[in-house]
């Protein structure tokens, strides 16, 4: 602990890179943990999925585990000790970025401005118009569509002169990373 406190106070250009561990703590269910995890949230979304379908294929009704202590939706969960601990970093200018696969958005309810969060995966609150690219942060799920690859909302842009339609701006399994985000990303990263 002492030589990764060094290594963070003479870092010139810190920069995190969080993933579905740092929202656990928040309450919010990661998408791989199998069924003997030992993470409070439970088993992942994926084992889930699967002991649903098992279930439902033998014409039973699916019984989660009773070991789960908590879980929380996304857009009911709080940011964590860790959150916060990335805000008083960045607050300090310690840290210049934070570069993470969560969509959760608990780094910009910490506080952290959303022009230093690098939200690889999209933001599950954050929806964008497909013409001159402004954003919504929302305090709902904007994703609506059914389909893997169809991100149109029901909205449009409030811009007059604009209205175009607005997407979300979630990543999906087989879709390419927004190429905006990881440049932004290795930009804040090189300063």
């Amino acid at each position: 602990i002492t030589k990764l406190a060094d290594l963070i106070r003479n870092s010139k250009n810190m920069m995190a890179f969080t993933g579905a561990g740092l929202s656990t703590a928040a309450g919010i269910p990661d998408y791989r943990s199998g069924a003997n995890t030992v993470v409070e949230t439970g088993p992942g979304c994926w084992e889930k999925a699967a002991n649903i379908e098992k279930a439902r294929k033998e014409g039973k009704l699916y019984q989660p585990p009773t070991k789960t202590n908590f879980n929380v939706t996304i857009q009911k969960a709080f940011p964590t000790k860790g959150h916060m601990a990335l805000k008083d970093l960045m607050d300090r200018d310690i840290l210049k970025g934070v570069i993470s696969q969560n969509v959760d958005g608990l780094h910009r309810k910490s506080g952290i401005p959303a022009d230093k969060i690098f939200e690889l995966h999209g933001n599950t609150n954050l929806e964008v118009c497909e013409k001159c690219k402004k954003d919504y942060m929302r305090d709902f799920r904007v994703r609506e569509a059914q389909k893997n690859k169809d991100h149109k909302t029901s909205r449009k842009c409030d811009k007059k002169e604009c209205s175009g339609q607005l997407h979300d701006s979630i990543i999906n399994f087989g879709e390419a990373l927004n190429p905006n985000i990881i440049q932004g990303a290795w930009d804040a990263g090189v300063k």
